[in-house]
């Protein structure tokens, strides 16, 4: 029996050697007419603009990182369990990483100065609540059903996946109701729950020190997961 299988495969790799490389089709000249569309629109909106045009070209290498690098956070939440990859799981660590150690950089002087208004502070603090659970579900089915997060589905509505493209609406028509209702997410539960900040209870350095060893611990062990998962027979 092992023969049989070994002779099918030789015979399937000679006709796959055998078999003529399809052409692919130039797209030089697609790519430059849009370089040169991107550039007439950078310029356009400078004069309008300048902070539009830098959000114009920001938004052109960020779609190009993300469309290069199939980045996507419903695959790196997913792919553990399915396929026993990490490798976009720690991606995500990696971006938690550096955003810990230069959002309390921009932080501290403020907070220091003794602004006691979070909102003012970047970074996003918010108030963490039964809302966020809810929302987190809601969002964590979304990805399930669409097969991807936001980033994913734009990526790959600029590829030209059809599918995605109901998904973008869909997230277009999500996010207007979400705004349409917030006043009522805002006094039901948002504006009751407290806001946890790390600083305020540890201060700016043990709070580092602490998300930063929590972040190196789970990337260790996403990594060795990924190594157990890759190498059984």
């Amino acid at each position: 029996m092992s023969s049989k299988i070994e002779m099918l495969k030789k015979e399937r790799l000679k006709a796959s050697q055998s078999e003529k490389p399809k052409s692919k089709k130039n797209q030089r000249l697609y790519g430059a007419l849009l370089i040169i569309i991107s550039i007439y629109i950078a310029f356009y909106l400078y004069k309008r603009d300048s902070i539009l045009a830098i959000a114009w070209i920001f938004s052109l290498g960020f779609g190009f990182v993300l469309q290069k690098t199939r980045f996507c956070f419903a695959a790196s939440f997913r792919d553990p369990f399915l396929v026993g990859s990490t490798k976009l799981f720690r991606a995500v660590l990696i971006a938690l990483i550096l955003s810990s150690i230069f959002f309390p950089m921009i932080q501290f002087p403020v907070h220091k100065a003794g602004v006691s208004d979070y909102f003012s502070l970047t970074g996003l603090v918010r108030p963490v609540g039964i809302h966020t659970l809810i929302g987190g579900i809601m969002f964590g089915m979304g990805m399930v059903v669409a097969g991807g997060c936001v980033s994913g589905a734009l990526t790959r509505v600029g590829e030209g996946f059809l599918l995605q493209f109901v998904v973008f609406i869909s997230i277009s028509i999500g996010t207007l109701f979400g705004a349409m209702h917030y006043r009522f997410w805002e006094n039901a539960f948002i504006s009751s729950s407290p806001i946890i900040y790390l600083p305020d209870i540890f201060g700016y350095t043990l709070s580092v020190v602490i998300q930063l060893s929590a972040l190196i611990i789970i990337y260790y062990l996403a990594y060795k997961y990924h190594i157990k998962r890759n190498t059984m027979i």
